[in-house]
């Protein structure tokens, strides 16, 4: 049976790495905004005080901006009238999740009409920081879940292709012309001493 020249080994074990590398830090970029997200949506549905507000007003709120595809982003704004150590805030926010579909974003809006009554989250150290949908938004959560989860994946796939393809250093036997493990004393294939690498 032919033998796989090192030098061919050790390129084929080099392009594994380098894929290896690639899928872990794929997988690291998701795990971080996975993390971002999670943190967000702990922080405001955790530690933010709940209050109750009034509906100002509430609109589609569309970013100048287009996607990566050149499509439009929506969110729902909705401006909150509430009270907070005796003093009175009115305050805009932006629903914690943003989408393509500008229906779905109207369809909160209705959900908001002006005058009605709505408990809010605000945070402590800012009362004029407000979140009116993270903490029942289960799309935050499917978020966390499947940046966290692809994350980890390509990360762990990634670490290990690194470790297990990593190249060992090889020597050649003078008898047979077998290649061994740097190290080995003594050939597998004929038995003959090696070389010291």
């Amino acid at each position: 049976m032919p033998q796989i020249p090192p030098e061919a080994m050790r390129f084929g074990k080099l392009v594994l790495r380098v894929v290896g590398f690639g899928m872990f830090l794929f997988g690291a970029v998701f795990l971080l905004v996975g993390s971002w997200f999670g943190h967000d949506y702990y922080k405001v549905s955790k530690r933010w005080m709940p209050v109750d507000a009034e509906v100002v007003r509430s609109s589609v709120w569309e970013d100048p901006m287009r996607d990566s595809e050149g499509e439009r982003i929506y969110q729902a704004e909705v401006e909150f009238r509430y009270i907070v150590g005796g003093q009175e805030y009115i305050t805009s926010a932006r629903s914690f999740i943003a989408s393509k579909n500008r229906g779905q974003m109207e369809a909160k809006v209705r959900d908001y009409p002006p005058g009605s009554r709505r408990q809010i989250r605000f945070d402590p150290q800012n009362p004029g920081r407000i979140s009116f949908d993270a903490e029942g938004d289960t799309g935050a959560v499917v978020l966390v879940v499947i940046f966290g989860g692809v994350g980890l994946l390509f990360t762990s796939l990634g670490l290990v292709m690194i470790v297990k393809f990593r190249s060992k250093r090889t020597v050649q036997c003078t008898s047979c012309g077998q290649f061994a493990t740097a190290g080995q004393r003594f050939c597998p294939n004929c038995a003959a001493p090696l070389p010291i690498a």
